[in-house]
């Protein structure tokens, strides 16, 4: 009875291995929450990186942090490679054709990473090199 159990274990393990590999439907890999690829960005049609953070990834642009007035840090913080530009807004001066990449960091691995006044995260877009 132990050996069927162990083997009837085995066999659910091994269709659950299988089954999750793929991201979706037809097998197409999931695109991350975190990240907006190339190849992401290549298939949209916005003038403005912006609006492409709107459309693929809403979440990004939500305040998560209380409002402190008005010396206090409020949204998420756009870095364009490593460069600190500020509030969501700097992203509509962004044309989505000079961008690589784009990445999500959560309000804890900001302000890690940048320190205070990162609570709703920060957006990391890399443009393409020329």
């Amino acid at each position: 009875m132990i050996n069927l159990r162990a083997g009837s274990l085995i066999a659910v393990l091994a269709l659950v291995s299988a089954c999750g590999g793929s991201g979706g439907a037809g097998g197409a890999p999931r695109p991350s929450q975190d990240q907006i690829t190339a190849a992401e960005i290549q298939q949209q049609h916005f003038s403005n990186t912006y609006d492409l953070i709107s459309a693929l990834r809403p979440s990004w642009l939500r305040s998560r942090s209380p409002t402190f007035g008005t010396s206090g840090q409020i949204g998420v913080v756009v870095y364009l490679d490593g460069n600190r530009l500020g509030s969501a807004d700097y992203l509509r001066q962004i044309a989505v054709g000079q961008i690589e990449s784009a990445r999500y960091l959560n309000g804890a691995e900001a302000t890690s990473r940048y320190g205070t006044n990162h609570a709703s995260g920060a957006i990391l877009v890399t443009s393409r090199k020329q």
